[in-house]
Order: C-alpha cells, then sequence, then structure tokens
C-alpha cells in the first residue's frame, strides 16, 4: 500500500514538473507604445514643460494614464479589447492649459499562443486623429501592436 502511495506520488510529482515550465510570454505586455520627436529635429525627446503630463481615457470614468510624468519620451497605452476606438486627453503644461485630444481606430486580432497559454489580444492601428494645440501632428508609426516595443504612435512636438 506505502508503495502504491510512493509511485503515485512520484508520477504526480514528475507530471506537475514536466508542466510547471511554458513558453507563454511572462512579464510582456500588449501596449502601443507612443513617443515624442521633436518637429525640427526629428529626433525623439522629452515632452518637458512647467508643469507635468496628463494623460486620461475620455468616456471611461476615472482612466488615468499618466498623471504628474516630467521629461517623458516614451509612454504606453492601452487598447480596449472590447471597442474598435479609443479618446485620450493629453495635457502638456497645466499653466498655459496646453490639451489635445485624439482618437485611435483600431482592429482587435485575437491571436492564439498555445494551450497553456491561451489566447492574447493584438491590434492593428487604422486610423488616429486628433487636435493640434500642444502637437504639431500625431501619426502611426508602427500599426501592429503586439510585444514590440518600438513606437507605434509618434506625437510631434514642436522644438527648436
Amino acid at each position: 500500500m506505502k508503495l502504491r502511495a510512493i509511485i503515485y506520488t512520484t508520477i504526480i510529482a514528475i507530471m506537475c514538473a514536466s508542466c510547471s515550465e511554458s513558453n507563454c510570454v511572462l512579464g510582456r505586455e500588449v501596449a502601443t507604445h507612443v513617443s515624442f520627436i521633436g518637429s525640427v529635429s526629428k529626433k525623439n525627446l522629452a515632452c518637458q514643460g512647467p508643469a507635468s503630463l496628463f494623460i486620461c481615457r475620455q468616456d471611461a470614468g476615472d482612466t488615468v494614464v499618466l498623471n504628474k510624468y516630467k521629461n517623458l519620451s516614451m509612454f504606453t497605452l492601452p487598447l480596449n479589447s472590447a471597442a474598435t476606438s479609443d479618446t485620450y486627453i493629453i495635457e502638456y503644461d497645466t499653466t498655459l492649459y496646453l490639451r489635445d485630444t485624439f482618437t485611435i481606430r483600431y482592429q482587435n486580432r485575437p491571436t492564439f499562443e498555445s494551450l497553456e497559454c491561451g489566447t492574447t489580444m493584438f491590434h492593428t492601428l487604422l486610423e488616429i486623429t486628433g487636435t493640434n494645440h500642444g502637437m504639431d501632428s500625431i501619426v502611426i508609426a508602427r500599426k501592429d501592436v503586439n510585444y514590440y516595443e518600438d513606437a507605434n504612435i509618434k506625437i510631434y512636438i514642436p522644438n527648436n
């Protein structure tokens, strides 16, 4: 009887050990990467000013993406997997009240990873529109939103 218990315990331990190591991409998230680019220099630069950068998702209640960040050159935006567009408000400088609103239209692409990992929601950026109060323009740099950390969206801001 004890021998059976030892054998069963050993078999279960081996099965658990073989399943514990997975090829899932742990700690990586699917996010839209946004970078600030100088309109004149065409180089990455930090959005600076006497106040902080504030970004929130419009029509999503209290969804604040960034609050009180300074000297930020790149950030990530979440996309809603249950929708096909998101509108964000970006405030660059609270003393001058420079505020832009931009809308990202996208397509959701559920992607099967594996049996252990399940499905991951990737996105394809289709269109981006926005106001130009604090930024010169906003463009899609890379339309596939996945695990890669290259900029998907570039916000061109005035610089010398």
